[in-house]
């Protein structure tokens, strides 16, 4: 969507931003702030624009600085503003880095062989094919001229006097997006040199491109789901992409957040960034994954967190087991134990054994493979097998999934302490239970589970 809407742009994209950018770009005050510089904005609105406003919005640091840090819902730390403000201008600055190289078409012919030909039969379609090719190349020659300066706007805005480059080597056919080779002068591969941009800055960028040039689809309605692990501004660029008429469904669950960071408050505080105060929020009590004990556990763990309602479950079932073990081996080898009569009595049964690290997960996997348990998969990268057997992963991996049962492992105070993210973890992977949850205890138990339900 991003190289659609501004083509100039080329960049990798990936989510890995550190925590104080993570938390600068993904707060509620980045949503406020492409709006009123879209329209203070003078220039032609094109390519150029959209890149310049994303580069000053994001390196003006005393802004950041007022907005973030006086932001009287979630103020950020000054040293995280910081801290963020040079990252991000570290990682604006090395766009200027870029040495674009669009595709330039060969020459169609000398102009007198056109005349000549175009005396000839079809003649008038030999100089319609021309003056296409002609135009092609003079479109081309003006996208890389705006390439060029988006990247001396983005150079003004962190400092750098670096110019773009003209070197450009027109006789290559094959349209590579960048004069680099695959290693440079000092024999070192250069693919790690290419610029980046995180997925909260995609948003931004989509949103300033939408403000300043309108939304090129729109779509007449849209459903988010797991709208409380999006940002605001990321909704705002979803939500931009629609009619006037604004038909947008958001769905999600704010015990379930994985991300504590995205300035996703609760459902109130997001739709008054929106701007969609008036829109009614329509609670579902109803749980039909999990049973009554699990739902109950869930509901503890939660602790001052958990919504004032509590959820309705239709069904009862197994009551939730806690055992305690001296250590991991002792753990697995009760777990061998346990997995292989079940296995053998209910063989489309599915069962995740989940972890809050992968390093513990890894653990359990590797002891688990010497017990011989069958259909036993090790999952790293959501490449779950959707059968039956046993799949041993981390708790992130599992979310809008379920099991018929569950063993969560490690459900000690180091793991799970009374922190929010391990209140919300701890609540995603019971939740994933539809039948039984075991917890397996291998050190302090957790103050997130009643002690009463230590078997030992």
């Amino acid at each position: 969507a991003l190289r659609r809407a501004i083509p100039p742009l080329k960049i990798r994209i990936e989510d890995a931003a550190p925590p104080a950018v993570s938390r600068d770009t993904r707060h509620p005050a980045a949503l406020r702030q492409p709006a009123p510089r879209a329209r203070a904005y003078k220039g032609k609105r094109i390519g150029r624009a959209i890149i310049e406003l994303w580069a000053e919005l994001l390196t003006d640091r005393p802004r950041l600085t007022e907005i973030c840090c006086g932001d009287a819902e979630t103020p950020l730390l000054e040293s995280d503003v910081i801290e963020a403000h040079r990252l991000m201008a570290e990682r604006i600055a090395a766009l200027t880095d870029r040495e674009p190289k669009e595709p330039v078409p060969e020459p169609a012919g000398d102009d007198d062989g056109a005349k000549r030909r175009s005396r000839g039969k079809g003649g008038r379609k030999r100089d319609n094919r021309a003056n296409r090719e002609e135009r092609r190349y003079e479109h081309r020659v003006a996208e890389r001229d705006d390439q060029r300066t988006a990247e001396v706007a983005v150079g003004r805005a962190v400092g750098s006097s670096r110019p773009p480059s003209d070197d450009v080597d027109d006789d290559d056919e094959e349209g590579d997006e960048t004069v680099r080779g695959e290693t440079g002068i000092d024999g070192l591969a250069t693919a790690g040199e290419e610029p980046v941009l995180d997925l909260a800055d995609v948003a931004i960028l989509l949103r300033a491109n939408q403000i300043v040039r309108g939304a090129r689809r729109k779509l007449r309605h849209l459903f988010v789901d797991e709208a409380q692990d999006l940002s605001p501004v990321e909704l705002a660029a979803l939500i931009g992409e629609t009619t006037d008429d604004r038909s947008v469904t958001l769905a999600g669950d704010t015990s379930q957040r994985l991300f504590l960071d995205n300035g996703f408050r609760d459902w109130r505080s997001v739709l008054h960034e929106l701007g969609l105060d008036h829109v009614a929020v329509e609670p579902l009590r109803i749980s039909y994954r999990s049973t009554r004990e699990i739902l109950a556990l869930a509901r503890h763990a939660m602790g001052p967190l958990a919504d004032p309602v509590e959820p309705v479950a239709p069904r009862s079932g197994a009551p939730v087991e806690a055992h305690r073990f001296p250590g991991t081996g002792a753990a697995v080898a009760f777990l061998g134990e346990a997995l292989r009569p079940l296995l053998t009595r209910e063989p489309r049964a599915t069962v995740a054994i989940l972890a809050r690290h992968p390093e513990q997960a890894d653990r359990y996997y590797d002891g688990l493979v010497r017990a011989e348990i069958p259909s036993l998969r090790r999952v790293r990268a959501q490449d779950f097998a959707f059968r039956p057997g046993v799949e041993v992963t981390e708790i992130r991996q599992v979310k809008g999934l379920e099991f018929d049962y569950v063993v969560l492992v490690d459900v000690n105070a180091a793991s799970f302490g009374t922190d929010d993210e391990s209140r919300h973890l701890f609540h995603i992977a019971a939740t994933r239970a539809a039948h039984q949850l075991w917890l397996i205890v291998t050190g302090t138990p957790s103050p997130l589970f009643p002690a009463a339900l230590l078997t030992g």
